[in-house]
């Protein structure tokens, strides 16, 4: 029988080797299922044991944050993993969630917590064990495959191993024509970071890409903007990108009856092509005038972007409402920019013109 904690208290972790012995469970399970798949051949029982590999890593991850995040609100810890009370316990008190962006700044090395970060769960064999269902014909061993890869990307010791697979990963957006393929395949995109001369291929896909914001899928749409917000920071990918040919409809995305997730998202991306557009580049990086062109659609003279983007000032989100407005002021001020350059522009061509003229004048009188 549980005993019942006054408020505020934790109870005394269990300890096993150093560590909370749920964590030390999660491993061993972990282990084993790994090993279960060497040797499983069925389809279904692959799924089955890649969701579960999945759930364990992530469990390990929760317990870590979570030990993590009372150190840093400064509980008094031993080791190991704080207990609270159950939902359903009178002395039950919600607390918050941990925060990345809270986590990552401490410096406690001498913590067990993070000391069994750096103890891998798996080798990189395992992870290309994992990396072999991504061609297994069922398509829920794929996804649970691309799944457990994103599980382990928490696991930095293995990020390097599991970035080898970008390109194949990238094949499986552009190739398959499951939804949930490709969802599961975008999401782990985004959790890895871009390799390095892979810019062929990237050019290849993202024409593919973009037609994917044509599709009614709103998470799929919005795995995409954000993966484009990422290829569309790096210079040498931009104007491939702008000269991208797209239908004039992919602006109808701009429209208040679209989550905030997908608009905040799409309203980033303006802002990442409008900012990359306004620095100066070599001729041969410039994006090209084409009528069908991104850069065209977006940015060129008949473009109603700006009249889509003040549609969005009255929408529901504060956050929506104030990237719109600022993507508008940005348009307006280079719009201003161009036409003062020109016009100084054409100042300086008639000065130039008369200092030829009046020598002659001159001379002739």
């Amino acid at each position: 029988m549980g005993t019942t904690l006054r408020p505020g208290a934790t109870a005394a972790p269990r300890l096993l080797a150093g560590l909370p012995v749920e964590e030390v469970l999660n491993r061993k399970v972990c282990e084993e299922l790994l090993e279960m798949l060497r040797v499983q051949q069925d389809g279904r029982s692959r799924s089955a044991i890649l969701r579960s590999i999945a759930r364990c890593i992530h469990l390990m991850d929760t317990e870590v944050k979570g030990t993590l995040w009372a150190q840093h609100q400064g509980t008094p810890l031993r080791s190991g993993v704080l207990r609270f009370p159950s939902p359903s316990h009178p002395y039950h008190h919600p607390i918050p969630s941990p925060s990345p962006s809270h986590l990552y700044p401490i410096s406690i090395p001498s913590h067990p917590a993070l000391v069994s970060l750096q103890k891998p769960t798996c080798s990189p064999e395992h992870i290309e064990l994992v990396a072999s269902c991504l061609d297994d014909h069922n398509r829920d061993t794929k996804i649970q495959a691309l799944n457990t890869l994103r599980a382990f990307v928490t696991r930095s010791l293995f990020t390097d191993k599991i970035r080898d697979y970008y390109p194949k990963i990238l094949d499986m957006v552009s190739c398959s024509r499951d939804m949930g393929v490709h969802l599961a395949a975008l999401q782990l995109l985004n959790a890895l970071p871009v390799p390095p001369n892979i810019e062929p291929l990237l050019r290849r896909t993202v024409p593919n890409l973009l037609g994917f914001l044509q599709l009614d899928n709103h998470n799929i749409q919005l795995q995409v903007l954000r993966l484009l917000v990422t290829l569309s920071r790096m210079e040498e990918l931009l104007p491939d990108i702008l000269n991208c040919q797209v239908r004039p409809e992919i602006l109808s995305l701009l429209n208040n009856s679209q989550p905030e997730k997908l608009l905040s998202e799409l309203l980033l991306l303006l802002e990442v092509l409008h900012e990359g557009c306004s620095q100066p580049r070599r001729p041969s990086k410039s994006p090209k005038s084409n009528s069908c062109s991104l850069y065209e659609v977006l940015f060129g003279e008949n473009s109603d972007l700006a009249d889509r983007l003040m549609v969005m000032f009255v929408h529901p989100d504060l956050t929506v409402q104030v990237q719109a407005c600022k993507l508008v002021m940005k348009l307006q001020l280079h719009r201003l920019d161009g036409e003062v350059a020109a016009a100084l522009s054409r100042h300086r061509a008639g000065s130039i013109a008369l200092n030829h003229v009046l020598p002659s004048v001159k001379s002739a009188s």
